[in-house]
């Protein structure tokens, strides 16, 4: 009885160790499996800190092209009027940060007179190319490149308002630890600016037809007028006669009726005569900014 006693014991110890093992190999498997998705975390997170930083070295792409289109706009420039056409001009070359003189490049897009790369500054920016490189001193592993394309587009609603068109695309790139891999991040941008802003208000096909019957007959005006697209405030004219001792001093202001861009006025009750007019046209968002065309001769 005894020694069955301890047989049975034996084997007891047996499964004892059985199921300490598969214990153990569980134990094992889950927490290698706990490494690895611990491992695929911490390896996402470092991506989003580098992923940042790259996309910061975008960033300072973005800025750079913007700061130059503002700053280095030369005097007397015509068309676009833009400075970063003249960046590889402008940008200090002792700069360690400002560019790779050997990656800046400036080309006129086709069907634009060719001017040579990088020689003097551009009056004229409406259809150029820029590409720069720029690796930062201080972080040589952080670097970003650019290409900025100037072009002209015209605003759907009024053909005459003129728009300059800079599309910005800057990558950076950022490898923030020895054997990580390079993460890149790359920013888009459109910026118009109206290059008609300032232009004054054009009046075009205007004429009085001037009066020489007698009493009673009506005085006609009419004008086109192109606002470029910003709305006219008021459209004013101011008729003249030749019937009085001093022709220069104008009779009355007319404010008539502006429709469809065309003003129109009837001034009744006038002396018979011959007349002119001149017609003053204000812009609808900067009221100061006016344009008067003169002398307008009857018909």
């Amino acid at each position: 009885m005894n020694f069955q006693l301890s047989i049975f014991n034996s084997s007891e110890k047996g499964v004892s160790l059985i199921i300490t093992f598969f214990i153990l190999v569980i134990i094992l498997a889950v927490v290698l499996s706990i490494s690895i998705i611990l491992y695929s975390e911490i390896k996402i997170i470092r991506n989003i800190g580098d992923s940042v930083v790259a996309f910061y070295a975008a960033d300072s792409g973005v800025e750079k092209t913007l700061y130059y289109d503002r700053k280095a706009v030369p005097e007397g420039a015509t068309g676009g009027k833009r400075g970063v056409c003249n960046l590889c001009v402008a940008c200090p070359t002792d700069d360690p940060n400002c560019y790779d003189p050997n990656t800046c490049n400036i080309s006129k897009n086709e069907g634009d007179e060719v001017q040579n790369d990088c020689e003097s500054p551009f009056t004229v920016c409406e259809n150029c190319t820029i590409t720069f490189n720029t690796t930062l001193a201080d972080f040589p592993k952080k670097t970003y490149s650019v290409k900025a394309v100037v072009s002209q587009i015209t605003s759907p609603i009024n053909p005459s308002a003129k728009f300059s068109n800079l599309r910005i695309y800057s990558k950076g790139s950022y490898t923030g630890v020895v054997g990580a891999n390079e993460v890149k991040r790359a920013i888009q941008l459109d910026v118009q600016k109206d290059e008609t802003k300032n232009t004054l208000p054009d009046i075009n096909n205007a004429f009085i037809n001037f009066k020489t019957q007698e009493f009673g007959y009506d005085i006609f005006i009419s004008a086109d007028i192109n606002a470029h697209g910003h709305g006219v405030k008021s459209v004013t004219a101011h008729i003249y006669s030749s019937n009085y001792d001093n022709p220069n001093v104008p009779l009355l202001p007319v404010s008539g009726i502006f429709s469809d861009g065309t003003y129109t006025a009837t001034v009744s009750g006038l002396d018979a005569g011959i007349y002119s007019a001149d017609i003053t046209v204000c812009d609808k968002n900067i009221p100061s900014k006016c344009y008067t065309q003169t002398n307008i001769p009857g018909i």
